[in-house]
């Protein structure tokens, strides 16, 4: 009998099945490759301080330290490249923000997201956005390339025997004492991490998701300096996040992301290519063009909080979702508060959403 079946190959499946592997539990992950999966369209960006007012987004003190060496030590034991660490710039939109930003980098809680340096002028520094009022670089922040990641992760469980690609349907589970039963498997418990799809489970229908879509851009830049530093993720109403890729002769930018609540489809739209196109358009002072553009739906909460836990009523069922736009900055570390939970009988964090 396996200790967990996992229901979901996205960023909060893959990194609870590493948790649990990395502790001896045996795990059996169920994906549906047919279906929509929000991880595989997202931009994977991980920043610590977020929003208008770039606040210290939540338990930033303690998931950063933990996500850095989560996705370090994972590249090196899956011989993959897919974490990379980008400083993001932050272009003032004026003198009062600027004001307000020389006063806050000086404050002990900022000292490590943010350089030595909290004024860039436009004369020394990117010379390919508009920046007529300086800006801020935030630390401890980059990008997971995800379709990488979770390939290479799946090709990792397919060897271990611990990966099976089906169309799940609930009504194939089957609840003894203690125990479940899917199929020729069975387990001590069942985990869904299914993404948007959860608003669909029968068992789930009582949680507080509040799904929320987003498309992304690919564009180019067709006026490239060889002496310009395209490194850096430029964060302004929009992330613009530069895309390594091998053999290189262009620069690539993703345009990430845009919110809406209707419809929540999986259909890219053309009112999200001029959203993004002009709001790139306000940060870069060279010409682009578009050459992609992706839609996918996040599993958001109404109280932005993700869903951990075990159900109230049948304690053989766990979730695992409701990560939103910040999985690859959250799911390590509550991946690893979720095992000790379920193996340690230790507390979960009291702000997430109980199940």
């Amino acid at each position: 009998m396996l200790d967990y079946l996992i229901v979901g190959q996205g960023i909060a499946g893959t990194i609870l099945a590493e948790t649990l592997l990395n502790h001896q539990k045996t795990v059996l992950v169920i994906n549906d490759e047919a279906g929509f999966c929000s991880s595989q369209v997202a931009a994977g960006i991980f920043n610590p301080l977020t929003g208008k007012k770039l606040l210290k987004t939540w338990l930033a003190d303690t998931i950063f330290p933990f996500l850095d060496k989560f996705y370090t030590d994972l590249e090196v034991k899956l011989n993959t490249k897919f974490l990379h660490k980008k400083a993001i710039y932050r272009p003032f939109r004026g003198i009062d923000e600027q004001n307000e930003w020389l006063l806050r980098a000086s404050l002990p809680e900022y000292k490590h997201y943010l350089d030595n340096t909290p004024l860039h002028q436009d004369d020394d520094y990117l010379d390919y956005i508009k920046n007529p009022f300086g800006g801020i670089v935030t630390k401890q922040a980059g990008y997971v390339d995800l379709p990488v990641f979770l390939s290479a992760y799946k090709d990792f469980l397919i060897e271990k025997t611990a990966y099976i690609n089906a169309n799940f349907l609930y009504e194939d589970i089957v609840f003894e004492e203690d125990k479940v039963i899917w199929k020729a498997f069975s387990a001590k418990k069942i985990i869904f991490c299914e993404g948007v799809k959860a608003t669909q489970n029968p068992f789930l229908r009582h949680l507080p998701f509040s799904p929320v879509k987003g498309e992304v851009l690919e564009i180019k830049l067709l006026q490239n300096n060889k002496n310009t530093d395209y490194s850096h993720i430029i964060n302004l109403g929009v992330s613009l996040v530069p895309i390594e890729k091998q053999n290189q002769q262009e620069t690539t930018i993703r345009v990430a992301s845009t919110y809406s609540w209707q419809p929540l489809d999986w259909e890219t739209s053309a009112k999200a290519t001029q959203e993004l196109t002009e709001k790139a358009a306000q940060i870069l002072s060279v010409p682009f063009e578009v050459v992609g553009q992706v839609a996918g739906v996040r599993p958001a909460t109404k109280n932005r909080r993700p869903i951990v836990g075990l159900h109230h009523e049948n304690p053989l069922i766990g979730v695992f979702n409701g990560l939103g736009s910040k999985g690859v900055s959250l799911a390590p570390y509550l991946a690893h508060c979720f095992y000790e939970f379920l193996e340690e009988n230790r507390p979960l964090p009291l702000e997430i959403n109980s199940v």
